[in-house]
């Protein structure tokens, strides 16, 4: 896509934005480990990772890209975090004062938690403690108070890498109580795991925004359907014997996922395709869809924003097409924008919004609720210095002149998250 730089003063009447190679925002990014038996592998196994991610979020077109500052290395020896409470049988009062303290600063999602009963008041009812669930904030509240010693950085996020073998990870979201709040932690740098939890610390929920174990929910955004955490169990392929509505339904389902009908897909495996399929299938079974013919064209497309959202916990398409949403996008770019609430300074540049508003009308605040209210404003809003981005709202831009006299970068947002074509802007052919 080409970007159209605007250095001087222009006059446009119709401005064409195609697909982007160029002028993005860079998104400092400083990365942290414990020594450990694979330290010559971090930077290039972080550099691979953030390579992946940029991938994705070059296909976003909105000017998104990673870039790694730092790699620190931190000293094990740290003081780990511990908590203290008063232990006693379940359901009986807590007397016996007792600290837990992590074992490792690998410590924060290792398999079974152990099974602790008491309270944090002594000679209350105990209860179970998470004891893992209580850890997690310390290990946060722990960089908060030392910063210096867990190399944190004011300028970029902190990524701490855990190496615990597991995937996941944790984020700090926008507005977290912690003074140093740019923090996010991450298990493995494979299979998307940076991008996810980065997708938190910008301020995203999770797809189906519910608790493991209960089922489909929403995270609030129009565009990004109701999802499944994983607790639905799979339905079984088509038999011979089932009507024919349930194969065309299978297949159908497995052309959203993985673009090819079910015969089509190996079943070899524990983490087979089939298996994914077999379990998009009870999802859209749980929308309402139904198994007795082919998916719509509507909940096709919902299949598809399902399976592919990086903030689901599913794989995503057969070419790695991972995606945000348009709306995602919005909140990520907007929380880039805020400060202290926010992620400002952690960028080299901002994102405007504006719409055809015309001369007339409310100026806007250059946010995706309220946007400027045409181009000329947002530019007179953006760094002198160059490096910001002007992003045009889905719209009618009648032909005007447009006055532009900062260094700048035009890029369109779009109505469909799976449109990665080309975007126009004005009312030329």
């Amino acid at each position: 896509m080409k970007i159209y730089r605007i250095i001087c003063l222009l006059l446009l009447s119709t401005l064409r934005i195609h697909a982007a190679d160029a002028a993005h925002i860079g998104m400092r990014m400083s990365f942290k480990y414990f020594a450990t038996s694979v330290d010559n592998t971090f930077p290039a196994a972080i550099d691979a990772s953030l390579a992946q991610a940029n991938v994705v979020l070059d296909r976003q077109r909105r000017g998104l890209r990673m870039e790694r500052t730092e790699v620190i290395r931190l000293d094990p020896s740290l003081p780990l975090p511990s908590f203290t409470f008063y232990e006693g049988p379940e359901g009986q009062p807590a007397t016996t004062q007792r600290t837990i303290t992590m074992h490792s600063w690998g410590q924060w999602w290792l398999g079974a938690q152990p099974v602790v009963f008491g309270s944090y008041t002594q000679g209350a009812t105990s209860a179970r403690i998470e004891v893992y669930e209580t850890l997690r904030p310390l290990w946060k509240q722990a960089i908060s108070d030392n910063p210096g010693a867990f190399g944190y950085s004011g300028t970029a996020s902190n990524v701490y890498i855990i190496w615990a073998g597991l995937g996941g990870g944790e984020g700090t979201f926008p507005g977290d109580p912690l003074v140093n709040n740019n923090i996010f932690f991450v298990n493995r740098l494979e299979k998307g795991f940076l991008l996810h939890e980065w997708g938190h610390w910008t301020g995203l929920l999770h797809t189906f925004n519910s608790p493991i174990g209960s089922g489909l929910g929403d995270d609030g955004l129009a565009d990004t359907p109701t999802a499944s955490d994983g607790d639905l169990a799979e339905i079984a392929e088509p038999v011979a014997s089932d009507p024919l509505g349930k194969k065309l339904f299978f297949d159908s389902v497995a052309q959203a996922t993985f673009g090819k009908n079910l015969a089509e897909l190996p079943a070899n495996n524990v983490s087979s395709q089939r298996q994914e399929v077999r379990y998009m299938a009870a999802v859209a079974n749980a929308k309402g869809f139904g198994m007795t013919e082919a998916l719509s064209a509507e909940e096709t497309l919902d299949i598809k924003l399902t399976f592919r959202n990086i903030m689901s916990y599913h794989s995503g398409g057969p070419d790695g097409l991972n995606l945000f949403s348009e709306q995602q996008l919005d909140i990520m770019t907007d929380n880039f924008r805020k400060s202290p609430q926010g992620r400002m300074g952690t960028t080299t540049g901002i994102w405007h919004y504006f719409g055809a508003g015309g001369a007339s009308g409310p100026e806007g605040a250059g946010t995706s609720a309220t946007p400027y209210r045409n181009i000329t404003v947002a530019n007179s809003n953006t760094n002198p210095a160059g490096g910001d981005i002007l992003l045009a709202r889905p719209g009618s831009y009648p032909g005007a002149n447009i006055r532009l006299n900062k260094p700048c970068t035009i890029r369109a947002t779009r109505l469909n998250s799976l449109d990665f074509g080309e975007a126009r802007i004005g009312t030329g052919n």
